[in-house]
């Protein structure tokens, strides 16, 4: 019954279950991402839809990315060891986006949350490419 009506709107049922599997797919995802122990802080910055730096054409969206999944810090690589956690910049404390915009004193300091800083506005994108900037010219660049 529902299927011959929904035909007679011309709606397809191929088209109906691909919209569904996408719903399904993205609740699986959402799911996922609460139950992370890799990166905590991304549950806070998550969006419903596609981000706004994801969604538009510009440099900005890999690093706004890297950043936001935590792929830029080190302390929650949980298979690393200790040592290799601490922050690549100042050697001092673990590195973590907090650390590194608040405590590490070769970053520059902001005076916003990191939840501010990483969401899907980009308004923290300068900051990020001050951090990237001063590791390359510590020689600490890559993850290694």
């Amino acid at each position: 019954m529902e299927i011959e009506r929904k035909r007679e709107m011309g709606v397809s049922m191929r088209e109906e279950l691909c919209i569904r599997d996408r719903d399904i797919d993205k609740q699986e995802r959402r799911a996922s991402v609460s139950k992370c122990r890799y990166n905590a802080d991304y549950r806070k910055i998550i969006t419903e839809t596609i981000p706004k730096y994801l969604d538009r054409e510009s440099a900005k969206k890999k690093i706004i990315a890297r950043f936001s999944c935590g792929s830029e810090e080190r302390n929650n690589k949980f298979w690393v060891t200790e040592g290799e956690r601490m922050c690549r910049m100042c050697g001092e404390g673990r590195e973590t986006i907090e650390h590194m915009l608040h405590d590490c004193e070769k970053s520059v300091e902001r005076g916003e949350s990191v939840t501010e800083v990483l969401k899907e506005g980009g308004r923290g994108v300068e900051w990020m490419k001050e951090v990237e900037r001063t590791r390359v010219r510590l020689g600490q660049g890559e993850m290694g």
